[in-house]
């Protein structure tokens, strides 16, 4: 039997911690072979992303250590490795796609020069060689119009494509390792059936070994060989696949199994209309020639009306590129637009910035990446606080530490968090901060992009039944972005099918999953079904 491509032995990860029983990572231990997928599983912050990122020495050094173990690639250790040696082997035999592609890739570049780093810097290959080389990976992704897409910058994209522009860098220089951690997370069903067929492709033409880290077990059983269950910092169990899922010795790993979304939102009691739109658009033009003239127009959303009651949600479903977000920023007016919002049957297209100032407390949103969203520089009550004082809600500083501490309560988190900063919370307690933003300022409508995208699925679980509590409380008003079905399933009274930027078809939650009626909406629902 030939040796692993990867063997880890009695791995430990420290943040300064002497104690053994407060390590990150404790006494960790597995083997991965060419060709052959291993899923690391566990609730978030159980220690998969810091195994995964000690194996390229990603990890914030010297604050953290190994104070024991070896991590061993093709028999070379790489505990120790200068980093010289280090940087040759990221890219190269080591590839990495991370969970949040908005923070991982480099604003200020474009797809083109970020994509062609890798293939200059572990090829030499020369621009020529490099742009041709790159508009194929795009391709094989799936980016739509991917030799038009090479001048566009990250936020110019949408969550989906900038995850396959992070994959197709990963795969840039045909890596012997790769490691996934959440590559579909920001994906769309349809997207992410054909992500796990490319990657599953690669790993059989390649020989590629893939350390796949994942909350989503549906895609782990599709996809993986074997499965180590992780939690607070320890291997639990690992075997087989289909061993672990159908007969698992832990009880943790059976309440991982079943941790799906489920339920239903109560019913809509109220008739106020909280948001309306009628015949709202967004064009972005496309220009062409030396003088930039308008030579036709991308319709990101074209012609879509709506309302929303008090105390319903309304789930917006569609392909990465839909128009999901778009629309959602438009009717905050966060992104110029025409046609008609109405906030409790206020005009709000029409009103000056001014006047708009002190309507935006009634319309809040939580973005769908918390990391990126919340300021790195801000504790958590500053960030929670920033409304307050911006709406002059709370007299003084004191008074708006303390209404954020309350904020924090009631969306399930300790007053302690208060004073920590982003990066000291987990992606679960991110999120919840995130809510608590929105929430202290007592909203009416609140727009919710892809929120339980980057969690597990206990902690979705979680969040689910606290977004209804809130919403059950106050009467709020909820626009639910996702393209995780069986989340828009536990949450909407009704769903908005998106395709090109037009609404496809719009009904009861209940319709639209049991008896769609347009053959768009029948994919996507089949996507899911093979996605699971």
């Amino acid at each position: 039997m030939s040796a692993p491509l990867l063997a880890i032995e009695h791995l430990a990860v420290s943040f300064g911690a002497q104690n053994p029983d407060d390590w990150a990572v404790k006494e960790v231990s597995f083997t991965l072979s060419a060709g052959e997928t291993l899923a690391l599983v566990g609730e978030s912050g159980s220690g998969k992303s810091m195994t995964a990122l000690s194996i390229p020495q990603l990890l914030p050094y010297p604050l953290a250590h190994h104070p024991r173990g070896s991590i061993q690639l093709d028999g070379e250790e790489l505990l120790g490795s200068p980093p010289p040696r280090l940087r040759q082997l990221r890219g190269a035999a080591m590839g990495l796609i991370f969970q949040e592609p908005m923070t991982s890739l480099n604003p200020l570049h474009s797809i083109e020069k970020q994509i062609g780093e890798t293939l200059r810097i572990h090829q030499g290959m020369g621009a020529a060689a490099a742009r041709e080389r790159i508009v194929e990976l795009l391709e094989l992704v799936q980016l739509p119009e991917a030799a038009g897409r090479l001048g566009a910058f990250p936020h110019q994209l949408s969550g989906g494509q900038r995850q396959r522009v992070m994959i197709a860098m990963a795969i840039a220089n045909n890596p012997r390792l790769l490691i996934a951690d959440e590559p579909t997370t920001a994906l769309d069903v349809t997207i992410q059936a054909e992500i796990l067929n490319l990657l599953d492709d690669l790993k059989s033409r390649l020989g590629m070994a893939m350390l796949l880290i994942s909350h989503d077990l549906n895609v782990v059983r599709r996809v993986a060989d074997r499965v180590a269950v992780m939690r607070d910092g320890v291997i639990l169990e690992q075997g087989p696949v289909e061993t672990i899922f159908q007969a698992p010795k832990t009880g943790y790993t059976r309440l991982l199994i079943d941790a799906e979304p489920k339920g239903q939102p109560a019913a809509v009691a109220s008739h106020d209309v909280a948001l309306e739109a009628n015949n709202l658009r967004v064009w972005f033009p496309k220009r062409k020639g030396l003088l930039g003239r308008v030579a036709s127009h991308v319709k990101a959303v074209d012609d879509i009306s709506l309302n929303l009651r008090a105390g319903e949600t309304l789930g917006v479903v569609g392909e990465s590129g839909s128009g999901k977000t778009t629309l959602g920023m438009a009717l905050l007016r966060l992104q110029a637009a025409s046609g008609q919002v109405r906030l409790g049957g206020q005009d709000i297209m029409g009103v000056s910035l001014k006047a708009l100032r002190p309507l935006r407390r009634q319309m809040q949103v939580v973005f769908q990446d918390p990391f990126g969203s919340l300021s790195p520089r801000l504790s958590v009550a500053q960030i929670i606080g920033e409304g307050l004082a911006v709406h002059k809600m709370g007299h003084d500083r004191a008074t708006r530490d303390q209404l954020a501490c309350e904020a924090l309560e009631e969306v399930g988190l300790s007053a302690a968090l208060a004073p920590r900063f982003p990066h000291e919370l987990s992606g679960g307690q991110r999120q919840r901060v995130a809510i608590a933003r929105a929430m202290v300022l007592k909203p009416r409508v609140i727009i919710l992009d892809e929120p339980t995208s980057a969690l597990d699925r206990s902690v979705q679980s979680q969040l689910i039944e606290l977004l209804r509590g809130l919403q059950a409380r106050y009467g709020l008003a909820y626009l639910f972005i996702s393209h995780d079905l069986a989340v828009v399933r536990a949450m909407s009274h009704r769903v908005m099918v998106m395709q090109g930027g037009r609404v496809v078809e719009t009904g009861s939650t209940k319709d639209i999953f049991d008896a769609p009626r347009e053959q768009y909406t029948q994919r996507l629902l089949s996507a899911a079904m093979i996605a699971s």
